[in-house]
């Protein structure tokens, strides 16, 4: 009887031995019959790994061993992890053995070249994996420093791009291994990859030899990063995104973040992950939700969350439970934040999250491109890494442009002239003059260093004594530009005037999308002038630049214009008078005869 327990307890172990040696491949198992001969000359193997800046940890769990003439290797529990794996505890070495076939290593190039990941496809990898890092955690946080499991290896990535990311730890003895990544750079747009399994060696397929299989003793590993990435965009009127907008000042804009939600391994404490949004404005802008003059649905902060069912409906998270929000802002009216805390483990299950609130343009927007911080920048503060619990913080964030036009108004020897009117009509001059049921736009001078609405709510700029007048705070477009009356003495020039703004998108000194330039062309008549521009006040502190043109008013008498129905209405008038002052002559000349 003894015998046959001492037979079967061998059968037993070269069984497990011959389960671990199964390939790795998810899709494509290789016998182990089919196992190449163990090469005993071979008794260390290396782990590399490419991941930007990242630090990995690196743990024994089983040792192996080879015998002459055989093909797969017999394992046993390391030291360290003997409370853990073993008969009676958590994990077997049955239960382990079958975990090699549960994971992707084997991943090529298009040269063929093994970039191999080792990825849990199964839930027990992932688990076992967590289990072991917390096991790896509890052991060196008690008191018995003797109890201390320490890495057999560290190796640090250089904080490089690509191949230059590269690092190895070599003379690595035969065995199964964990992998933990135990410090990600905050540059990192992931969070740490989770633990993995690594069984050295392993039965490898040189695909270039006709699928001729060997034993790999060097195992490349390119971490499967969970990206977290966040875009900011403003939505025009079909609910396009756009990074770019040219706006009249008074608008009220659309905004929308998109970011992914991280996940991490079991052994995580939920409590503890941050997840945090913070969007701040520049001083041209203002939060719709604090205005009370705008309407209630623009006041609306909308986050919703989803899965990747395609066939899910996103959900709304509730303020309170899901999130709170908080504003902030400095004394002179800049540094305007909206922070949103979410409480994690309410969101566990979702992948990306999208946020929907609305800004007003205000007063102090900046003009023109030059020195332009009409900005809305978001970042997301995330836990990067369970272990060390660093964060990350990326970003994204859109401009918003508005432009301006000054108008120095003077008679043919170049007298400035006041009393001037102005107004600005969106689209091309009507040919006739007729802007009967055409509002004109709302625009702003510049007074005292800030923004001030014209006369006539806006509508009506007029030159002052210097003669001056601004036409400030429209999109880019094409635009009529109307003087609805001459000063005193003189009479408004010939020909219709054009405005039209064009801008050039590009990219800024951050590699975000960007106006790098802007025209002002004025056509009056036929006659095409691309107009020069001028800092508006101190361009530093953000007051920007408008386009300048000078208008010349001959000396006579005009009629005023206001609109095509006023300027019939004193037509009508003069020739009533006139046809009066006709037919009472007509009455006299008969009294007279």
């Amino acid at each position: 009887m003894k015998a046959i327990k001492k037979i079967f307890s061998l059968m037993l172990v070269f069984l497990v031995g011959f389960a671990l040696t199964l390939p790795a491949g998810a899709s494509d198992k290789v016998d182990p019959k089919d196992n190449p001969e163990i090469d005993l000359n071979e008794t260390t193997g290396s782990i590399t790994i490419t991941k930007r800046g990242s630090t990995f940890s690196i743990y024994k769990i089983l040792d192996a061993v080879g015998k002459k003439g055989q093909n797969v290797y017999n394992y046993t529990v390391n030291s360290n992890f003997t409370d853990l794996i073993g008969e009676g505890k958590a994990y077997s070495l049955e239960k382990i053995a079958a975990m090699p076939n549960q994971l992707n290593i084997n991943n090529y190039d298009d040269e063929g070249n093994l970039i191999g990941v080792t990825d849990p496809i199964t839930e027990l990898t992932s688990n076992f994996t967590s289990d072991v890092q917390a096991f790896i955690d509890d052991s060196n946080n008690n008191d018995d420093s003797n109890d201390d499991i320490n890495p057999i290896a560290t190796i640090q990535c250089p904080d490089a791009e690509g191949e230059g990311a590269k690092a190895t730890a070599s003379d690595l003895g035969l065995g199964f291994y964990i992998v933990i990544e135990t410090g990600t750079i905050s540059s990192s747009a992931s969070v740490s990859s989770k633990s993995m399994l690594v069984p050295l060696p392993y039965v490898d397929v040189n695909t270039a030899e006709g699928n001729k299989l060997f034993w790999n003793f060097d195992l490349t590993i390119t971490p499967k990063d969970e990206p977290v990435n966040v875009d900011k965009s403003i939505l025009d009127e079909d609910g396009n995104k756009e990074n770019v907008s040219t706006n009249n000042v008074g608008d009220i804009l659309d905004y929308q973040v998109d970011a992914d939600i991280p996940h991490y391994d079991a052994s995580t404490d939920l409590a503890s992950v941050k997840y945090i949004i913070t969007d701040s404005l520049s001083k041209g802008l203002d939060f719709a939700a604090l205005l009370p003059d705008v309407a209630e649905n623009k006041k609306e902060v909308v986050i919703t969350v989803d899965d990747l069912n395609p066939e899910s409906e996103p959900v709304r998270l509730v303020e309170g439970e899901d999130y709170t929000i908080s504003y902030s802002a400095s004394e002179n009216g800049e540094n305007k934040v909206m922070t949103i805390n979410f409480v994690y483990s309410e969101i566990i299950n979702y992948y990306s999250l999208q946020l929907n609130y609305s800004v007003r343009i205000n007063e102090d927007a900046v003009i023109g491109v030059e020195g332009n911080p009409n900005h809305n920048q978001v970042d997301l503060e995330y836990t990067n890494n369970n272990k060390t619990w660093d964060t990350s913080k990326p970003g994204d964030k859109t401009k918003t442009y508005v432009y301006g036009l000054k108008i120095n108004k003077v008679d043919p020897d170049k007298n400035k002239l006041n009393g001037a009117e102005f107004q600005l009509y969106a689209g091309a001059p009507d040919p006739d003059g007729d802007y009967e049921g055409r509002d004109p736009l709302v625009t702003y001078k510049y007074e005292n260093g800030q923004l001030v609405i014209n006369s006539n709510d806006g509508k009506t700029a007029i030159t002052d004594e210097n003669g001056i007048a601004y036409l400030i705070g429209f999109e880019a477009g094409t635009y009529a530009l109307v003087e609805t009356k001459a000063p005193n003495g003189y009479i408004i020039p010939d020909g219709q005037m054009q405005l039209d703004v064009v801008e050039t998108i590009g990219v800024d000194e951050d590699g975000k999308e960007a106006v790098t330039d802007v025209k002002y062309i004025l056509t009056t008549g036929d006659e095409k002038t691309e107009l020069p521009t001028e800092v508006l006040g101190d361009v530093e502190i953000g007051d920007g630049s408008v386009a300048v043109t000078t208008i010349v008013n001959p000396k006579g008498f005009n009629l005023p214009r206001t609109g095509g129905a006023g300027t019939w209405m004193f037509a009508v008038g003069g020739i009533l008078i006139m046809a009066g002052m006709a037919t009472a002559f007509v009455k006299l000349r008969k009294k007279e005869n």
